[in-house]
């Protein structure tokens, strides 16, 4: 799949700015630990440098492969296909996670009363058609969508500080001590940065695997800056404990905000979070695609997109979950049960098995 087609590393960045930021803008994160939250958010990505050295492994050994091709030459074609189908229902999954994410947000805010499945018929044709560009046309989506959010961002910083704020939020400092910390950080560095196994599906549109795996760290340094540059504007602005009794604590936020020139600053905040959710989505869809299409070869590239889109309708569609439960979910039983084995322990697994066997080292033969 577009196999001739190649991103820029300033592409690569933009997906995986998307890929990381989509929680955080939603939901606040990290909520439990209150004025604390900065401190997890830093060794969120001190666990994920860690994990990202057993990626780093992986390209050594499998240069010029992508997550698909790695998969397939540690575990043998046939087990390979079977693990590649698994990752590809997990980041289908996640999509469908993302969406209704923003679809709660938008039933209480935006689109009061909207029926879930005209929200989602509305958007997977768009997303459908987006996918079927090919990833070079989703890596220039992402680079415009980059620079109207960035500048949205901006927007919004600014009217932070036009805000009364209050840096009292952010004492004591470790008031309730390292434990919350540590057990926060334990789980929720996979629901943060984890989800970065997602690019290297998109190893084999880079020129040179090993120089893209050296900005993946630069890119995820990058990101937990943006993280925790958003996490201490929004503490300036809204108490960290009513922060954490309120489900959307950017609703209020969005309220809170004033900017001298702008009436609408809300306006411009909801449709930050649209974007950023919606480019995740693609993001996510676009490997899915990628892994289902790299195991049926002769697979029409279209009607696996439809399939797809078809799995997340019905995953929406036979969800009855409360808002609440569904947080819960993807909070505590999501990262031990699907982000653990598939972030952490398949690659590692891979990076033992690949110490003991010997791997072309050419592209062709890696095929």
């Amino acid at each position: 799949m577009d196999k001739k087609k190649t991103i820029t590393y300033f592409q690569l960045f933009t997906l995986m700015f998307f890929l990381n930021n989509a929680s955080i803008f939603i939901l606040g994160l990290p909520k439990p630990l209150f004025q604390d939250g900065w401190i997890g958010i830093l060794m969120c990505l001190g666990i994920e440098m860690i994990i990202l050295v057993f990626y780093w492994v992986l390209i050594i050994k499998h240069p010029h492969s992508d997550l698909s091709m790695i998969i397939k030459n540690t575990f043998g074609k046939s087990i390979g296909k079977i693990i590649v189908l698994i990752y590809a229902g997990y980041f289908i999954y996640i999509a469908y996670r993302v969406m209704e994410d923003l679809y709660y947000l938008l039933d209480i805010t935006l689109l009061l009363n909207t029926p879930k499945y005209a929200i989602y018929l509305a958007a997977l044709p768009v997303l459908i058609y987006c996918i079927n560009l090919g990833v070079d046309a989703l890596g220039r989506i992402s680079v415009i969508m980059f620079s109207f959010i960035m500048i949205a961002f901006v927007l919004e910083v600014f009217g932070h500080f036009t805000t009364a704020t209050d840096v009292n939020n952010f004492t004591p400092i470790l008031e309730r001590g390292w434990a919350p910390i540590l057990e926060w950080s334990s789980t929720q560095f996979m629901v943060l940065f984890g989800e970065i196994v997602v690019v290297l599906v998109y190893f084999k549109n880079v020129k040179d695997t090993k120089k893209a795996m050296k900005f993946v760290y630069l890119t995820v340094i990058i990101n937990a800056i943006i993280m925790v540059l958003f996490f201490c504007v929004d503490t300036l602005t809204l108490d960290p404990v009513l922060a954490e009794i309120t489900t959307y604590p950017i609703m209020i936020i969005a309220q809170l905000i004033l900017v001298p020139f702008l009436e609408k600053i809300d306006v411009i905040i909801f449709a930050l979070i649209i974007f950023i959710s919606f480019m995740k989505v693609l993001v996510l869809f676009y490997a899915s695609s990628a892994l289902t299409v790299s195991v049926f070869k002769k697979a029409n590239k279209l009607l696996v997109n439809i399939f797809l889109g078809i799995i997340i309708f019905m995953f929406a569609m036979f969800s009855n979950q409360s808002i609440l439960r569904f947080f819960d979910v993807g909070l505590e039983i999501v990262p031990i049960y699907l982000h653990f084995p598939l972030q952490i322990g398949i690659p590692i697994l891979m990076v033992v098995l690949s110490l003991f066997k010997r791997f072309p080292k050419n592209k062709e033969e890696s095929k």
